[in-house]
């Protein structure tokens, strides 16, 4: 299933808040050192988000863009542009 960026950028948005101290440390370090590539470094996260990705199911009808995904015991809508609602 093809996500348009904003919908990837989304996703990762819902899968770090799974990890908050990753996420501050990373924006942390960037801000102090911003040619370091940094952001989404740790292996935990990267599995966590693919393991989020395979997750993700289209809505019906299929000419609507957006896509759900199951976290936290509900389903997330994230639309084309990227706007997450449960």
């Amino acid at each position: 299933m093809t996500l348009t960026r904003q919908q990837r950028i989304a996703l990762l948005r819902v899968c770090l808040r799974a990890f908050p101290d990753t996420v501050a440390h990373d924006y942390i370090v960037r801000a102090r050192h911003p040619s370091l590539p940094v952001f989404f470094s740790h292996g935990t996260v990267q599995h966590a988000y693919r393991q989020l990705r395979r997750q993700v199911v289209p809505t019906l009808p299929a000419s609507d863009p957006a896509i759900l995904v199951p976290y936290a015991g509900m389903w997330l809508g994230i639309e084309a542009d990227g706007y997450t609602h449960s």
